[in-house]
């Protein structure tokens, strides 16, 4: 009897410990079902503690439980592991991290005094790990290829499956387990320092100089042969071209709107017969023929013209790293391309008449003038910043085509490394041009001395020097490496 009585027992006491089991364990998961807490955070009652103990992993758990006030609870299929868990000086969520590499656990919060240990397979991380929602503002990054990029990067390092930029708002939204979701905040945060960014300090120093000289005697090449007699009787016979145009005009022959470009016709030939006797004469034949020949003037040259133009253009322009930074100094010049008209039309068609044909519309074009920089830093440290720089200088020639004026343009295109603060050229261009054209006799003016007195030098010289120098200053730099972060185990 005593031995049935004992039996009974047991079985009671197997069947309370059951119920108690099933209790304890439909009470996490509707703690963990039904909390209202999106986010909870443990709060254990002291900072650090030591730990030297020898023991399974329940005991082990409890002691760090006794040791920060947190309750632990256990789940049913918990596999106990036997451990040595000695540890120095350390905070809870060392503790709890170390058991659990330990006896291939790990904790949950299901309150901030309360936590639950549970085998660390993937199925109970997935039965037990919370899972979040939280939304991350990302102030550096301004554009929707920035933030799709840094998205891509969450989903490969962290195997996140919810993560959706928002770029209008520049936010990132993640959902995930808890520790993961954990980890991206930390990531971010270290990458949340602001960039990097430098001054650049770009100089232009373009310097023009031109020289004209003109030195000699300008002597006359050619020379007109004409009979004497025959241009006096000319002139003397010519009539008054003012009488013959008042008589056209009365006649009718003439009209006021052909009157100004005849009258010029007419005083051009006047010119003409009248030039021959104007200049000295040179008489030849005796006296028999009466030829002569017009010697027209000699001009002595003596000129010199030269012009020096300096221009300094100093930009200053800031930008943080990898984005490009764009700048125009100068003027919008029009070119004309085109012109049209909307209303002309043919004469002789039905309804054609020129006389309502609407005036030429032109059609432009405008070209940017002055100094054209786009540069795109990478810093380095505190030291030393690269350069991706492309730089145009456009300005207004001095030949015309068409009426249209030659635009000289000036680019340059790569990527430097400058130190911090110093220095640097970016281009140096000079170009010269020099042209000297004589004139005079042939043959007299190769002699030395009496080439000089009998031919014209005409020397002429054009410099160009153009230097583009920048300095890097660093404004803001990173001067470290972010701390390390420790990523969630596999399954989380």
């Amino acid at each position: 009897m005593p031995r049935f009585a004992a039996i009974l027992m047991s079985v009671a006491l197997a069947l309370c410990g059951l119920a108690q089991a099933q209790q304890t364990e439909s009470s996490v998961l509707s703690d963990l079902a039904a909390s209202p807490e999106p986010y909870i955070e443990w709060q254990p009652t002291a900072e650090r503690r030591s730990f030297n103990l020898t023991g399974d992993t329940r005991s082990i758990y409890n002691a760090i439980g006794t040791a920060f006030g947190i309750q632990m609870q256990f789940d049913q299929a918990l596999q106990s592991r036997q451990a040595r868990f000695e540890l120095a000086d350390v905070n809870f969520e060392t503790a709890v991290d170390v058991a659990g590499q330990l006896t291939k656990t790990f904790a949950v919060p299901l309150a901030p005094r309360r936590a639950l240990v549970a085998n660390a397979t993937q199925e109970k991380r997935r039965e037990f790990n919370r899972m979040v929602h939280r939304t991350f503002y990302l102030r550096d990054l301004t554009t929707a290829q920035e933030l799709t990029e840094t998205a891509n990067l969450l989903r490969t390092m962290f195997e996140l499956r919810y993560v959706l930029p928002q770029p209008q708002s520049s936010t990132i939204e993640v959902r995930g387990p808890r520790d993961t979701v954990k980890a991206v905040e930390r990531f971010l945060a270290a990458m949340d320092a602001s960039r990097p960014e430098v001054a650049l300090d770009v100089q232009i120093f373009e310097v023009n100089r031109s020289m004209l000289k003109t030195v000699g005697v300008d002597l006359p090449l050619q020379f007109q042969v004409f009979n004497i007699t025959t241009a006096v009787q000319d002139l003397l016979n010519s009539p008054n071209i003012q009488d013959l145009i008042n008589q056209l005009i009365s006649s009718g022959g003439l009209t006021p709107e052909n009157l100004g470009s005849l009258a010029g016709l007419i005083g051009q030939l006047q010119n003409q017969q009248s030039s021959l006797l104007a200049n000295p004469l040179a008489t030849f034949g005796g006296g028999l023929t009466l030829f002569a020949i017009g010697i027209p003037p000699a001009t002595a040259n003596l000129s010199l013209n030269e012009s020096r133009v300096q221009l300094v253009q100093r930009v200053q322009l800031r930008a943080s790293q990898a984005n490009a930074a764009n700048l125009h100094v100068g003027t919008r010049f029009p070119v004309l391309t085109q012109s049209f008209s909307s209303g002309l039309t043919i004469p002789g068609l039905p309804g054609g008449d020129l006389s309502n044909a609407t005036g030429l519309i032109p059609g432009f074009q405008y070209e940017d003038l002055g100094v054209t920089l786009k540069a795109t830093p990478v810093i380095h440290g505190t030291s030393r910043v690269s350069l991706k720089l492309e730089l145009s200088v456009k300005s207004l020639g001095g030949e015309v085509f068409n009426g249209v004026p030659v635009i000289q343009n000036r680019q340059y295109q790569g990527s430097i490394l400058v130190e911090n603060g110093h220095s640097t050229v970016l281009t140096g261009m000079i170009s010269e041009n020099e042209s000297k054209t004589l004139r005079g006799l042939p043959v007299v003016s190769r002699i030395p001395i009496l080439g000089r007195a009998t031919s014209v030098e005409r020397d002429q010289q054009q410099m160009s020097e153009l230097l583009v120098v920048i300095t890097p200053n660093i404004v803001r730099a990173r001067e470290r490496s972010t701390d390390l972060i420790e990523l969630p185990a596999a399954g989380q």
